[in-house]
Parts: C-alpha cells; sequence; structure tokens
C-alpha cells in the first residue's frame, strides 16, 4: 500500500509539474492617467517613440475602443483586479473605509483565484487597492508610489525601481510554478516625474493647443462639471501662468520613462528563456484630459477621462498578430481575460467578460485592419460631437458605445454626481 502512495505522489507532483511548464505566464503592465494618444502604435505623430509598447501592439493585438468604467484611481484599480464595477464591491474612495475591499470581493478577485490554482502571483509599485486582505492573496508585495525608490540599496526613479523589482521576483519563482505579475507604473500621473535621462528631451517642443481648449468649449461645459476640480488641475497645472507646454513636455517624457523600463523587462523575458510562453497585457488605470474644455485631469464622463491604450500580446501559437479590432472593451474584462488565460474557472460574479476568444488568429467579424480602424475612428468622432453640444452629461456616450448612468455617488469623485461605464447588452 505504501509503495502505491509513493507512486501515486509521485505521478502527481510530475502532472503538477507539467501543469506548471504547460500555462502560461502573465504579465501585466498598467500605467497611470495614461492617454492611448501618447503612444505611437495610437497615434503616429507623438513627438516621442514609444517602441517597446508598440512591439506588443506589433505583435499582438490592439483595441480602439478601451475604455475604463470608473476613471478615478482608486476606484478603477478594484474594479481592475476583481472584474466587477465599483458599484458591486463597494469601492467608493481613494482612503479609510471606502477604499478598503473586503475579504469576500478580494476572495473572488483574479490574484486569489489564480494563487489558489497554483500560480505565483505577484503586485509591484502603485496598486492603489487598499487593506489587508489583498496583501494575504498575493505572493509578493511590494508597494512603491514616489518618483524614487530605495532598490538594493541604491536610490532609482520609479520606472526603474519597477524594472528592477520584476527582475527580483522573477528571481523567486520556484520552479514549476506559472507566474502572474502586475507591473504598476506611477507614470504619466500629474504627481510622478520624468527619468533623468529622459528629462527636458522635448524642451524645445512647441505642443499645439487641443481644438475644444478654449472658452466656447468650456462654457457648453455642464454647470456641475464646469469649475470642478478639473478646471483647477487645468489652470494650475496643465496651463499654469497660460503655458501648457511644460506640463504635456514632461508628460510624454514620463511616458517614455516608462517605455524604457517595459523593453528592459521584454528583453529579461527572453534572456530567461520565459518570453515564448508568457502573455502580456497593457494597460492604464484611465485617461486624462490634456486642456480640452479646460480640463485636465480624469473624473468626468467624457471619452478623454475614460479611454485607455488597450493592448494583449500572446507570444504563443494560434494568436493574432498585429492585429487592430474595434470591439468596445472595458479594464472590467481584464481580470476575466486572465483567469481564462489560466484556465481557471472566471467567478459568476464577475461583471467583465474574457476576451481570449478575440486574441485568435481566426477570430473574425471585425473586417481588415484599415476598416476596423476607420470605423474606430468615426466613433471617437461621434463621441466628440455629443462634446461640443454639451449634451454629453449624465449619459456621455452615444447607443452603440454604452451609456453612463448616474447610479453611485463616489466620494472620490470631485462632483455632485457621478457615473460608471456600462457596457450595451
Amino acid at each position: 500500500m505504501k509503495k502505491y502512495i509513493a507512486l501515486w505522489f509521485a505521478f502527481s507532483l510530475a502532472i503538477s509539474a507539467f501543469a506548471g511548464s504547460t500555462r502560461p505566464n502573465i504579465l501585466f503592465l498598467l500605467t497611470d492617467d495614461q492617454r492611448p494618444d501618447t503612444l505611437t502604435c495610437y497615434d503616429e505623430t507623438c513627438p516621442l517613440p514609444t517602441p517597446n509598447i508598440d512591439r506588443l501592439a506589433q505583435e499582438g493585438v490592439r483595441f480602439v475602443n478601451g475604455f475604463v468604467t470608473t476613471p478615478i484611481c482608486a476606484v478603477s484599480r478594484a474594479s481592475i483586479l476583481t472584474g466587477r464595477y465599483a458599484c458591486n464591491i463597494n469601492v467608493t474612495a481613494f482612503h479609510g473605509a471606502g477604499a478598503r475591499m473586503s475579504a469576500e470581493v478580494v476572495r473572488d478577485s483574479y490574484n486569489a483565484q489564480l494563487r489558489a490554482a497554483g500560480y505565483y502571483t505577484g503586485q509591484l509599485g502603485k496598486l492603489h487597492a487598499y487593506g489587508p486582505e489583498i496583501t494575504k492573496v498575493i505572493d509578493v508585495y511590494e508597494s512603491k508610489h514616489g518618483n524614487s525608490a530605495e532598490i538594493d540599496g541604491q536610490t532609482v526613479h520609479h520606472a526603474e525601481a519597477m524594472t528592477m523589482l520584476t527582475e527580483d521576483f522573477l528571481d523567486q519563482v520556484p520552479d514549476g510554478k506559472p507566474f502572474c505579475l502586475q507591473v504598476n507604473y506611477t507614470q504619466p500621473h500629474a504627481s510622478s516625474c520624468p527619468a533623468p535621462e529622459d528629462d527636458q528631451l522635448l524642451g524645445d517642443y512647441s505642443f499645439p493647443r487641443h481644438q475644444l481648449d478654449n472658452a466656447e468649449a468650456a462654457a457648453k461645459v455642464p454647470p456641475f462639471i464646469r469649475g470642478s476640480f478639473l478646471n483647477v488641475c487645468y489652470e494650475r497645472a496643465f496651463n499654469e501662468n497660460g503655458d501648457h507646454n511644460v506640463f504635456a513636455r514632461q508628460y510624454f517624457e514620463k511616458v517614455a520613462s516608462a517605455d524604457r523600463s517595459v523593453g528592459k523587462i521584454l528583453e529579461m523575458l527572453e534572456k530567461r528563456g520565459l518570453a515564448d510562453n508568457t502573455v502580456i497585457l497593457f494597460s492604464s488605470d484611465h485617461g486624462a484630459h490634456f486642456g480640452d474644455k479646460h480640463f485636465y485631469g480624469k473624473w468626468s464622463p467624457y471619452d478623454p477621462s475614460l479611454l485607455v491604450p488597450f493592448i494583449i500580446y500572446d507570444p504563443r501559437d494560434g494568436a493574432a498578430r498585429g492585429t487592430v479590432r474595434d470591439e468596445m472593451v472595458l479594464s472590467l474584462d481584464i481580470a476575466p481575460t486572465i483567469l481564462d488565460y489560466a484556465g481557471v474557472d472566471v467567478p459568476k460574479v464577475m461583471d467583465g467578460k474574457s476576451l481570449v476568444p478575440l486574441i485568435s488568429s481566426d477570430a473574425g467579424g471585425e473586417g481588415s485592419t484599415a476598416e476596423r480602424s476607420e470605423t474606430g475612428r468615426r466613433s471617437r468622432q461621434r463621441s466628440e460631437a455629443q462634446q461640443r453640444s454639451g449634451k454629453a452629461c449624465d449619459k456621455a456616450r452615444d447607443k452603440e458605445g454604452g451609456s453612463m448612468e448616474g447610479s453611485l455617488l463616489l466620494r472620490a469623485l470631485p462632483f455632485d454626481r457621478a457615473w460608471q461605464l456600462y457596457r450595451p447588452q
């Protein structure tokens, strides 16, 4: 009997090791406050190239209609982790009880589900999802929020810290175990700064103002948004002393800092022999106004606040290459997509949908790449037309693009009403 038990134990270990080697590793790269048009794969007129993030798009799938559901840091990140609307997890603030995820909510997060399924999990950088419960389901948790961090006895820029901590994490992954790592950059958030080597790269660059950066467009904004914190940020940060160039230059320089880190991490995966079995997702916690309607920041129900870069790269056979898709995808879809890639059942409480079927090389329904890109452009033009009319209020997007409903008051938002973006059924 003991002999049979020993054989069964050895067989089980062999099966476990085999499963760990065949299940893909998953790397999720998340920036802060990033607009899609800050990447050359979304806008070739960008003043600074982003070759490393572009590479993910060129070799994977880029979505032109990727949106967050609640455009505010901590709340959006909690929704990303859980695949659920903020109103369903009761996360409504930056700090305190309203920012904490309960044990019940955390149990169904993608981190908890993957760890239970045998994945080695990590969260690096600005996670911004509070409460002790979330750290209990993460094997490696390194919270770094500032412009710099102390790593191995040296002070380095935050983006470089993310590179170094990623290498440390990979060193710790147990043999035979797949991993899932989320790297959270602070760039290009207004509170962050460019890396020293990127500072002043655009020192002589002059940015054209947004076509809606004028008093006429600002006057059409609903009164409860006009004069809000978005205007304060515009006047005191983005357009300080009437000059938007300083802020805009640094914003793009910070994106370059994050892109360099991404490149180093990609090289790291290749050198370790992990690149061919590591699925990579790239996105941001929300977008940002850039002077339009005399706004800077997020929080609003308008497209610039909601629209984010959204890229998925699966290096394995059968995945699409260099594809652009026009479907409306949401930040809520990230968690179920990660679980689907890992072969883990998606909890029924998740509001998001797996995007894995759209990443297949034989996924249809979208026509040619050029047609998809043009459709996405027309969709954005429709939304801009709504914004010019001043009618984008509680329902900021048209029927095709879903709607924002004032069903939840978030204390994190500086208005007397707030929104969530719902995908049309």
